[in-house]
C-alpha cells in the first residue's frame, strides 16, 4: 500500500498552502515530540502501526488545541486517550458509546473540537448529527478506513458529502474538517 500511495509523499501535488503545511507539519512531523519517550515508556505494548496512529493524534492535537475531544467507541482506550491529552492538557476529554451516542454535546458551538469515531454508517443517528451540528472548529478522525469494503464506502459517502470541508485519506484513518472558508477538496496522503 505505501508503494502505491508512493506519489502522495510530503505533501507532493498538494496546491493549498493550509493544507501542504497541514500534511508536512502536522502528518508527516518527523521531529520528535517531548512526550514521544514517556508515552512509549509507559505504553510499550502498543504495535508500531498504533504507535504511529496515536503520535499522530498527539501531533493533531498540539496543531489543533482543541477545547474537547471526543472519542467513540465500545470501550475506553487508555493509550489513545493518553496520546491525545498529551497533545493538549487543557482539552477535555470524552468517551462516548457507540451504541448509545445519538449526538454530542458541542452542537451550535464555534470551538474547536476533536471527534474520533470508527467508519460510522450513515445509517446512524451520530452520522446525521455531526454532519448537521458541526461547527466550523470540528474536526472529525475517521479509524480504520480502509479495514473493509463496507469502511471504504462509508469514507466514500462521508468525504463526497456537501458539508464536509477538507478531507485527508492517510489510509489506516482519515481527517474531515468542517472550516467552509476553504474550498472542499480531498487528498490523499502517504502517511
Amino acid at each position: 500500500m505505501w508503494l502505491s500511495r508512493i506519489t502522495h509523499c510530503r505533501g507532493f501535488g498538494i496546491q493549498s498552502p493550509s493544507a501542504f503545511a497541514f500534511v508536512c507539519y502536522v502528518v508527516n512531523e518527523r521531529a520528535p515530540y517531548y512526550a514521544y519517550t514517556p508515552l512509549k515508556e509507559r505504553f510499550s505494548h502498543l504495535d508500531g502501526m498504533q504507535r504511529k496512529r496515536y503520535r499522530l493524534y498527539l501531533r493533531l492535537a498540539n496543531h489543533l488545541q482543541p477545547t474537547a475531544i471526543y472519542t467513540v467507541g465500545a470501550s475506553r482506550n487508555e493509550a489513545r486517550d493518553a496520546y491525545w491529552q498529551a497533545g493538549c492538557r487543557k482539552a477535555q476529554c470524552h468517551h462516548v458509546r457507540l451504541d448509545t451516542a445519538t449526538t454530542l454535546p458541542f452542537a451550535g458551538k464555534e470551538q474547536q473540537v476533536i471527534v474520533c469515531t470508527p467508519p460510522l454508517s450513515p445509517a446512524h443517528p451520530l452520522y446525521e448529527s455531526l454532519l448537521l451540528q458541526a461547527p466550523a472548529g470540528l474536526v472529525w478522525v475517521v479509524e480504520h478506513i480502509h479495514s473493509t469494503r463496507t469502511a471504504r464506502r462509508h469514507w466514500q459517502q462521508l468525504v463526497a458529502d456537501e458539508r464536509t470541508g477538507v478531507t485527508f485519506d492517510l489510509y489506516d484513518c482519515g481527517i474531515v474538517f468542517f472550516d467552509h472558508l476553504r474550498p472542499k477538496q480531498h487528498y490523499v496522503v502517504n502517511f
